[in-house]
């Protein structure tokens, strides 16, 4: 995947912090604007120690660490060597299991309350390669379960192939916390 091969050469940007982003903004900024959308995701969702989240392209492990104490298992995607940041930073939680592949690789029959994609997608250049991205991701959603997407980078653009994905202008599954 030319994703993976993109970011080999922009993970060394982070550093041991889940709220490193890369980006010139300090970590402790990072994550103010975190534990801000942190509060709204949490307030909107109905968690439980019963639910199984996928975190994919989890990075240094930002969501799976928010998410870890609150639900029943989290499997955290991450293809890049960041893994082994994400791996130091959920050694403490018993109920995360870590995978070093990348998400076209990853294959499961399991159904997942609840799927986390956060700044993957700006990576995916072809529409082919982001349609069967989108498309394999509704496929592992239980049923009433949820998609976070949260894809700072060419949102209009990136909301317009996510429609066009689901059949429909403006997808019910995406809101702007803003």
């Amino acid at each position: 995947m030319n994703s993976i091969r993109i970011w080999e050469n922009k993970w060394q940007q982070f550093n041991s912090s889940p709220y490193s982003s890369g980006s010139p903004v300090p970590a402790s900024i990072s994550e103010i604007f975190h534990l801000y959308e942190e509060y709204l995701v949490f307030k909107t969702l109905q968690l439980n120690h019963g639910m199984k989240v996928l975190d994919i392209g989890a990075g240094a492990g930002r969501w799976t660490v928010s998410f870890a104490p609150r639900v029943g298992k989290i499997i955290a995607i991450e293809p890049t060597p960041s893994f082994r940041i994400l791996k130091n930073n959920t050694v403490d939680f018993a109920n995360v299991e870590c995978v070093n592949i990348s998400f076209s690789e990853y294959e499961t029959d399991e159904k997942f309350d609840l799927i986390i994609i956060s700044g993957v997608l700006m990576y995916l250049n072809e529409q082919g390669e982001y349609n069967t991205f989108l498309l394999k991701a509704l496929g592992m959603i239980a049923p009433s379960g949820h998609l976070i997407l949260r894809e700072p980078v060419g949102r209009n653009k990136k909301r317009k192939k996510i429609g066009e994905i689901l059949k429909r202008d403006e997808p019910d599954c995406i809101e702007q916390m803003e």
